[in-house]
C-alpha cells in the first residue's frame, strides 16, 4: 500500500510537471513566432515602396511580448508543480525514513576486507591501472596475486573474441584436476569447440589427428564415423 501511494503520488508530480513544462514551450513558441512576424514585416516594407518606420513595429512588438510573456501564463502551472513535489516529499520522508542513522549498527569495520573487494572488481573490469594505484595507496601488496589471475583471464577472453582458442585449451589444462573438483565441464565444450573449429578451418586429418591426442573426450567416435562415411 505505502508503495501505492508513493506511485500516485509520483504520477501526479509527474503529470504537474509535464503541463509546467507544456505551458512553457506554448510560451516560448508564442514569443518567437511574434519576433519572425515583426523580423518579416520590417523586411518587407523594406524591399517595397512603402515605408514603414522599424520604431513602430518593435514598439508593437514589445507591448504583444508583454502580453504574450506575462508571468502569470506559467505561475498557475508552476505553482501546481512546486506543490505537489512538496506534498511528495513530505510522503517520501513518511514512509521511507530517510534518517540514515535509524539503519546503523556499530560493527567493526575491516579496511582490508573493504580493500580486496575494491581491488577484486578493478581487475575484473579490467581496469588494471586503477586497481594497481589503489593496491599501492592501500598497502596490499597481497593482492598482486589477484592481477596476475585476472589479467590471464582477460587475456583469455581477448584470445577468443578473436577466435583463438589455445589460451582458454592451455588454460584449462593447467587447470584439469580443479575443474574436475568442481564438475565442470569446461574442458570438454573448449576441446570441442576447437575440434569443430580446426575441421572448418584446416583438415579432416588436422582434426583426426586433435581427436587422437585427447582419446578420453569422446572425439573418437567421430573419428569412426568419418570412417565409415568416407
Amino acid at each position: 500500500m505505502e508503495l501505492n501511494a508513493i506511485q500516485d503520488s509520483f504520477e501526479r508530480v509527474a503529470k504537474k510537471q509535464k503541463l509546467s513544462y507544456s505551458k512553457s514551450q506554448e510560451l516560448i513558441h508564442q514569443v518567437g513566432h511574434e519576433i519572425e512576424q515583426a523580423l518579416a514585416s520590417i523586411q518587407s516594407h523594406s524591399d517595397s515602396a512603402i515605408s514603414v518606420d522599424p520604431k513602430t513595429v518593435l514598439t508593437e512588438l514589445k507591448v504583444k511580448l508583454q502580453i504574450v510573456g506575462s508571468h502569470n501564463h506559467l505561475e498557475g502551472p508552476q505553482r501546481d508543480l512546486n506543490m505537489s513535489l512538496s506534498k511528495h516529499q513530505k510522503l517520501l520522508e513518511k514512509m521511507l525514513y530517510p534518517d540514515i542513522s535509524n539503519t546503523y549498527r556499530n560493527v567493526d569495520f575491516d579496511p582490508h576486507i573493504v580493500n580486496q573487494i575494491i581491488i577484486s572488481h578493478f581487475y575484473r573490469e579490467g581496469l588494471f591501472d586503477i586497481a594497481d594505484c589503489l593496491l599501492q595507496e592501500a598497502s596490499e601488496p597481497e593482492a598482486i596475486s589477484l592481477r596476475l589471475q585476472f589479467q590471464e583471464i582477460h587475456q583469455i577472453l581477448k584470445a577468443l573474441k578473436s577466435r583463438n582458442l589455445e589460451p582458454a585449451v592451455n588454460w584449462v589444462s593447467t587447470n584439469q584436476e580443479r575443474l574436475k573438483e568442481s564438475g565442470s565441464n569446461l574442458e570438454l565444450k573448449l576441446h570441442k569447440l576447437h575440434f569443430v573449429d580446426i575441421l572448418q578451418n584446416r583438415s579432416r586429418a588436422d582434426a583426426l589427428k586433435y581427436a587422437r591426442t585427447y582419446p578420453s573426450l569422446g572425439f573418437l567416435s567421430y573419428e569412426r564415423d568419418t570412417k565409415t562415411h568416407g
